[in-house]
């Protein structure tokens, strides 16, 4: 048996970068139940940088992170995680108190607008119809993210911070037993946990309870968040 704090189930982008913030901390397992990690979503993804984009939090969430895609920590990635883009978003005139409402709530968050005029989004975007864009905002700081250049340093500032990636490592089962979390492996295998981010636990075969925890989606505990297991780094 394989003992860690924390079993992250996925090696996709979001379980390759919990595991990378999670490795400082604790030891840190990723079991990849494909022969390499982003074989599905984030494999097939484009993504953009858009502070508009979401609820409040998300748009302070996106904000928060723009220092990070400029400046990534050394090695992370050969070239740079962002492309500059712009964003433009139209309003028909029948939807100017929409686009107030957007301008209010960007402006809240601290996202970077110009508000432009018909002429100035057609240039931008010539397939546009006459009254398509009566009022337009454009975001000059928005900008292509490279998702591959980002999972990989992921993966790769994960592995040296000293996060085990499992590949062929499908998990089949997990039960919470004597306090810890437990998940077997398709090969047989067995791994003790401290906390399970429990990814994909939708195609988990089957999830055993004890000690009164449920199944969901997401962190199955309850220990502390970062709180590591006795022995852990």
């Amino acid at each position: 048996m394989t003992a860690c704090d924390f079993l992250v189930v996925g090696g996709g982008i979001a379980g390759a970068s919990i595991a990378c913030e999670l490795a400082p901390h604790a030891r840190v397992i990723v079991a990849e139940q494909e022969e390499r990690a982003g074989y599905h979503t984030s494999g097939r993804s484009a993504a953009m940088y858009i502070e508009s984009y979401g609820a409040p939090p998300v748009r302070r969430l996106t904000a928060a992170s723009r220092a990070f895609f400029d400046a990534p920590p050394e090695g992370f990635a050969d070239y740079p995680l962002l492309t500059p883009r712009g964003a433009l978003t139209i309003a028909r005139a029948e939807q100017s108190a929409a686009l107030d409402a957007l301008m209010a709530a960007v402006s809240e968050t601290g996202g970077v607008f110009r508000e432009v005029g018909e002429a100035q989004a057609r240039s931008l975007v010539p397939i546009l119809r006459d009254g398509a864009a009566a009022r337009a905002i454009f975001e000059p700081e928005s900008a292509d993210i490279d998702v591959d250049a980002l999972h990989q340093g992921y993966l790769r500032l994960g592995r040296a911070r000293g996060v085990e990636v499992r590949l062929n490592a499908r998990v089949t089962h997990l039960e919470r037993s004597g306090g810890a979390w437990r998940a077997r492996l398709a090969d047989g295998e067995t791994i003790e946990a401290g906390a399970v981010g429990a990814l994909p636990v939708g195609e988990i075969v089957a999830v055993e309870q004890h000690d009164g925890v449920r199944r969901r989606r997401g962190w199955l505990g309850p220990r502390p968040w970062g709180s590591p297991r006795s022995g852990g780094r």
